[in-house]
């Protein structure tokens, strides 16, 4: 089992405790560095806002670019399995002759 650590984050200029496991740390804090990086950008890019809007949108914004990901991810699979497909049917018609 993996050993748990403490370590703190900060998302959005607040500090945020957490336990995690010791091989998640890179994992956590890349989230924490594109949370921030998106939280940022809206900051200068909308002015005024609650620090809540810009954590709301930089969160749907990450997700967003996530699920883009595993579409593509998804399609790229299923043109590879159409491929596997007509190369067994190739080689099934090949072995007959």
């Amino acid at each position: 089992m993996d050993e748990l650590i403490s370590i703190n984050i900060t998302i959005g200029e607040r500090q945020y405790p957490l336990k995690i496991r010791k091989a998640e740390e890179d994992i956590v804090r890349h989230a924490e560095h594109l949370i921030n990086e998106k939280f940022n950008d809206f900051q200068l890019r909308f002015t005024g806002q609650e620090k809540i809007d810009y954590l709301a949108m930089s969160a749907l914004m990450n997700l967003i670019d996530q699920l883009r990901n595993q579409s593509g991810t998804m399609q790229e699979a299923e043109l590879l399995q159409k491929k596997f497909a007509e190369a067994e049917a190739l080689l099934t018609e090949a072995m007959k002759k």
